[in-house]
């Protein structure tokens, strides 16, 4: 039985003035293990959530929640463009990480189960070597299974086996730190300012020793500390599939390196999340139609789509996520990459100890003020070229297309009233003009028909085709009627 309260509960909004030792801005799984890692040590906390603890919209419920210490290539990517001890230190970090997980499912089962994780490739072997090596490096318990005993239902050419990772509720684990009552929760709580020992939230203040920044994309940070820069968005596709009885699947996480997609098999062996097709502003054409076909093959028969979605991940150019304290103060936690589960655990207790006045010997690596350059050149490159081309866009003249010649279902860049403007039509023919200007930082909005959403390019705000602002950084829609 769980050692968790009954999770279903609603937490009500800040209607006063406040004080605490440490506030907390952002209701999802990084913010809500900060607050109960500082907790853990003492502090009184203060959970700021603008809408609701891990809410339908959030990345947090929208994560495929596999919490591995399994990313991709970065042990071996670190070990070569940075060092091999930056790689062992982003080993320990998230093996931290992993084992905070673990004592909160013990604590209650249903918050994530013990999985085995494969990560495999299927065009060769030797990139999938080089990251062997670089895990067993880092202290990682990993095996090398031969590829005709890796139990996933499509051939690989080479697996790397952890055992011991989680399948994670994170959804779960939120309610249920969050109903243990020794922090404080305030839902539908909108942070408005940020001083060095205080904040503004629903028009009251909270005084604070210290202030954490644990939304997707700090919102509170100074100019100069360059986040625009330093920090960019990339979308991904989930979808959740429902095989036929006649096929029962592995209760297994898996990850391909050299295009594969990402597997997550649910214990009643018929349900599959297959997560891939990441990409920077709009999607490829006809992305959700391959990423479905994949669950086909790897189901080896029909499925039954339950529900699909989109993930909005932020990266930074090393893949090094930040984490620590900027010039005005504030703490920030972000830039995990697709791997937040056991990243935002590892950033909670990074956090926590250098709250506490003490630190931990990996910390400095994940230091916002580091030089991101030394293996991040390609990335910022590439970053800046997506900015500048954004901002370009932005500048360029309206078509000769207007709001009649967008038929419905469909979406267009209009000349609306001299301007360049996106518009949307639906299927009862109401017609939804927006600003294509992002209200972050100005980039030219791209229209994403997977998700019928207007997505930035540059720093991943995006839109619903009404205009309505459902992912920062921006803060405010973009409607032009």
């Amino acid at each position: 039985m769980s050692k968790f309260p009954n999770p279903s509960v609603s937490h009500p909004p800040l209607t006063d003035d406040a004080s605490c030792d440490a506030a907390v801005i952002g209701g999802g799984i990084t913010g809500v293990l900060c607050a109960h890692a500082l907790a853990l040590r003492g502090l009184s906390v203060l959970l700021l959530e603008q809408r609701t603890v891990a809410h339908e919209g959030s990345k947090t419920a929208r994560s495929t929640a596999k919490a591995t210490v399994a990313h991709g290539r970065i042990y071996s990517t670190l070990a070569e463009t940075v060092s091999a001890e930056a790689s062992r230190k982003y080993a320990a970090a998230n093996l931290a990480g992993l084992r905070f997980l673990h004592s909160i499912a013990d604590a209650s089962p249903a918050v994530g189960r013990v999985q085995d994780m494969y990560l495999y490739a299927l065009h060769g072997e030797r990139l999938l070597r080089r990251e062997f090596r670089a895990m067993r490096d880092g202290g990682i318990l990993c095996d090398w299974p031969d590829s005709r005993d890796v139990p996933l239902p499509f051939p690989v050419t080479a697996a790397i086996r952890l055992p011991g990772q989680l399948a994670l509720d994170p959804v779960e684990l939120c309610r249920c730190l969050c109903g243990m009552g020794h922090f404080r929760v305030c839902e539908h709580s909108t942070v408005t300012a940020v001083g060095r020992n205080s904040l503004l939230c629903n028009g009251h203040t909270v005084a604070a020793q210290h202030i954490v920044d644990a939304t997707n994309y700090p919102c509170f940070c100074p100019a100069g500390a360059g986040l625009p820069l330093k920090l960019f968005r990339q979308s991904s596709y989930a979808a959740a599939v429902r095989c036929d009885a006649g096929f029962r699947m592995p209760e297994l996480l898996a990850f391909g390196i050299d295009g594969g997609y990402g597997y997550r098999y649910a214990p009643d062996g018929q349900t599959l999340i297959v997560s891939g097709e990441t990409h920077r502003g709009a999607a490829s054409p006809n992305a959700g139609k391959r990423l479905l076909r994949a669950a086909e093959s790897s189901a080896r028969g029909g499925i039954s789509v339950l529900r699909h979605w989109s993930n909005n991940d932020g990266y930074t150019p090393d893949g090094i996520p930040y984490v620590g304290q900027l010039r005005n103060g504030v703490f920030i936690a972000c830039g995990f990459g697709a791997w937040g589960m056991t990243n935002a655990a590892s950033a909670a207790l990074i956090l926590a100890e250098q709250i506490g006045g003490r630190g931990l010997w990996y910390d400095d690596l994940f230091s916002p003020g580091r030089n991101f350059l030394r293996g991040g050149s390609a990335q910022f490159a590439e970053h800046l070229r997506t900015a500048i081309g954004g901002a370009i866009r932005t500048v360029s003249a309206p078509p000769d297309v207007y709001a009649g010649d967008v038929a419905r279902g469909q979406a267009d860049i209009i000349n609306y009233h001299g301007k360049r403007a996106g518009a949307y039509r639906d299927s009862d023919g109401r017609l939804y003009v927006v600003d294509l200007r992002c209200p972050h930082l100005g980039c030219s909005l791209e229209w994403n028909p997977e998700e019928r959403s207007w997505d930035c390019p540059c720093h991943g705000s995006r839109f619903d085709y009404t205009g309505v602002c459902i992912s920062n950084p921006a803060l405010r829609g973009i409607s032009l009627e």
